[in-house]
Parts: structure tokens; sequence; C-alpha cells
């Protein structure tokens, strides 16, 4: 019945662990064959798993219009069966089809999907689901306060720890990112990375170790993990991972890209990674301003004291340098403020982010 389908994940291409080239394809196929089979001979138990995992599988390829139609007919097939946790996945990727798109709209229509799972009292697993999919929501839109408490706890360790116990330690590595917690995230990292492991978590948790490395200046090593990262995906086409990242990822590839001799991956996958990335920051500025203005929250109160310090000194012209020696502030301060101002305001580029803040009225 529907309650004991709730209690029980199932099935679900983030389960697979398989990197070998069509191993995706044929774990789709597969369920496509026994999930309609368990679905009538089970009291509905299961189904919309095939159609699920398919949009995700086209998902994780950066295929976000067939993606999105596959998700939207699981939707159908989830609620005339009651399958809760198939739902609340159905329902998180679209949420993250929203945030690709720049679709504020798509977004906050997830969201009340979500809500309306929480009066559904034969769902077992309603609470701990909501909290994990709102935890991701809320950092996407840089509310990291609103996450609930067990979510900033410490991970979950061992290869044992079930599906959303996974599910909340991907949401985990993010906050931990956001707040730069950076070295305890390494720590994590670490213990993490089994082979049998789930693919996507697999590939998910390298790229935050290689954004993170990145960070604390082990510029060889962040290489090094989106190279494991890149092998991981390659096979299958997996971009997506790596679009997500956004501006973390645009900034890596760029800096990949410096040295011809030493690139972690095919110039070509790494410029397209890069414009895709690019893409990806763009349309999700368009959400969080969305979300801002929704929130009737403006412009110049996301930016802290030393970004509109920063701005109006690049408005001034000044240059990287003479900005630092200025403020009193290393070069690497200057370039991350000026690589948080490219991410809030959706700029390219410097010329952008003074273009885009004169019309903003945001220069002080």
């Amino acid at each position: 019945g529907s309650a004991t389908a709730s209690a029980n994940v199932g099935m679900s291409i983030s389960l697979a662990s398989s990197a070998e080239k069509g191993a995706l394809d044929e774990y789709v196929e597969l369920l496509s064959r026994a999930v309609p089979y368990m679905a009538h001979t089970m009291n509905g138990n299961m189904a919309g798993a095939d159609e699920l995992a398919r949009g995700e599988l086209y998902f994780y390829r950066a295929k976000l219009d067939m993606a999105e139609k596959f998700v939207i007919q699981a939707l159908r097939t989830t609620k005339e069966n009651n399958q809760f946790d198939v739902r609340n996945r159905a329902v998180f990727y679209l949420m993250r089809i929203g945030f690709a798109q720049g679709n504020y709209a798509k977004v906050e229509q997830a969201r009340e999907a979500l809500k309306l799972q929480l009066d559904a009292s034969d769902y077992l697993n309603r609470r701990i689901s909501y909290d994990i999919v709102m935890g991701w929501y809320h950092l996407m839109l840089d509310q990291p306060q609103l996450i609930s408490e067990w979510i900033k706890s410490d991970f979950e360790q061992g290869t044992l720890a079930s599906f959303l116990e996974m599910f909340a330690n991907r949401v985990r590595a993010k906050y931990y990112y956001i707040n730069k917690r950076y070295h305890e995230l390494l720590a994590f990292l670490e213990t993490w990375a089994e082979p049998g492991r789930p693919l996507f978590g697999r590939i998910e948790m390298k790229l935050w170790e290689a954004v993170t490395l990145y960070q604390i200046k082990e510029q060889a090593q962040a290489l090094q993990a989106l190279r494991g990262a890149y092998e991981m995906s390659e096979a299958n086409g997996l971009d997506m991972p790596f679009i997500e990242r956004g501006q973390s990822m645009r900034t890596l590839t760029a800096y990949a890209l410096r040295d011809e001799a030493a690139l972690p991956a095919p110039r070509d996958w790494l410029e397209r990674i890069n414009r895709k990335a690019t893409t990806y920051a763009k349309r999700y500025s368009m959400v969080l301003a969305a979300d801002r203005k929704a929130r009737k929250i403006s412009e110049a109160q996301i930016l802290s004291a030393r970004e509109s310090d920063v701005l109006a000194d690049l408005y001034q012209g000044l240059s990287r340098s003479e900005i630092a020696a200025s403020r009193d502030l290393s070069i690497n301060t200057v370039k991350a403020v000026i690589n948080s101002l490219y991410n809030k305001l959706g700029a390219d580029n410097v010329a952008d982010v003074v273009r885009i803040a004169a019309e903003k009225d945001l220069i002080r």
C-alpha cells in the first residue's frame, strides 16, 4: 500500500553506481520494464519511478526540456498512485530545472508542491524529505539561516547510510561550502569516496572537493579532483553536476584552461562546461533577483560593506592591485569580492559589474 511504499525510496537512477558507458541507459530500460509490472501487482508501489529515472538521466545530461517532460509525467503518475517518495524527488528535479532555466515561478511551484506533501499523514518520510529539499532551496536562495538545524549537523558516516542520509550529506556539503567550513568539508570528503557509492553522489562530492581545494589555494589538487569528476561522468555525458556549480565551476574551468600542458580534461569539454556554467550562473542570478523582489529586498541590501567599497573603486576605474593597496586587502581577497559581485549581479566581467550597478543605482 501507499504507506509501505512511502517508507521506502526504492528504485532510482540516483542509486546506480556504475560509470561504464551505457550502464545508466541500461538501468533506465530495466526500470521501464520492471516498474509497470511491480506497480500493477503491488497496488501501485513504485509507480512513476521509471518515468522519473528517465527524467533524471536527461537532467544529468543537461537536456532540460526532455527532463522536464518525464518529470511531469512522473508527477502525474505518482499523484494517481500515492507514491510520495518518488513524487518528492520529482518535485526536487522540477525545482532544479527551474533554477537552471532562470524560472522563478517554476521554482516556487515546486516549493508549493513540497508543502502540500506535509499534509499526507501516510507519507512516513514527509518531514525528513521536506527538510532536505528545502535545505537545498534555502541555500540556493542565500538563506542558510532558514534550513533545519539537523541539516547543519555533522555528516552521516559509513557505507550503509540510507538514501535520505546520503541526500542530506549532499545538502550538508553545500552548507559547509557556503559557510566556508572548507577543512571540515574536506575531512569528510576524504572518508566518503568509496567506489561502490552511487555515481551521482560520487561525482557531486568530487566536485565539492575540487571547488573547495581551489578556494584554499590548492590549485593542483583542485584540478586533480576535477579530473576525477570528469572521468566518472564523461562516458555517459553527465554535464549537469558541473554546470550546477555555476560561478565556482566557471572560475575553476577558466583556471584549468590557462595551462595547455596540464589540462585535467579535454579543452573542448572544459570550454563547454565553462560556457554552460556561465549561462547557469546568469539564469540562477535571475531567480535570486526575482526572489529578492518578491521578498522586497533591494539589491543594495544584498551587497556587503566590502562589496560596496570594491564596487565604488571599480566604478572609479581602479585596478585589482590598486584596490588591494588602497583598502589594505590582499589581491586574492579583492578577486574573491569581485567574483562575488559577478555572482550577485549576474555579470560576466568588470565592465558588466559597473554597468549593471549603475543601472540599479548601487554605486555609493
